[in-house]
């Protein structure tokens, strides 16, 4: 009596273990199904990280706090300075749906209303 309650304990862990679900932190690329406004996030974050704050881009990252993402998105409308390197070379659209993303990280991120 006492082996089949062990493997009966033991099945139903494994497949409790088996049903849980993990998933990388925004990350943007294959994996579960995200909602709009996480993905939007997701890709925002990319677009900052590798085309506006990193070591070779306008903006440095330790220089993206609350404030100066603030005037980034005051001066979105405008496409001033550094959201002009952003879309450079780029359609209409293209840039459009860019700076989208950019805004909803931003906005989200440092709590931007």
């Amino acid at each position: 009596m006492r082996k089949p309650s062990c493997l009966s304990v033991l099945l139903a862990a494994c497949l409790a273990l088996a049903s849980v679900h993990t998933a990388a932190s925004g990350s943007v690329g294959p994996g579960g199904v995200k909602a709009a406004a996480r993905a939007d996030y997701a890709r925002g974050k990319a677009i900052v990280f590798r085309e506006l704050a990193c070591s070779d881009c306008p903006l440095n990252k330790r220089d993206l706090q609350r404030e100066r993402a603030r005037e980034l998105l005051a001066n979105m409308d405008t496409a001033d300075g550094t959201l002009r390197q952003l879309c450079a070379g780029e359609d209409t659209a293209s840039c459009s749906e860019k700076l989208r993303f950019v805004r909803r990280y931003l906005e989200r991120r440092y709590r931007i209303e």
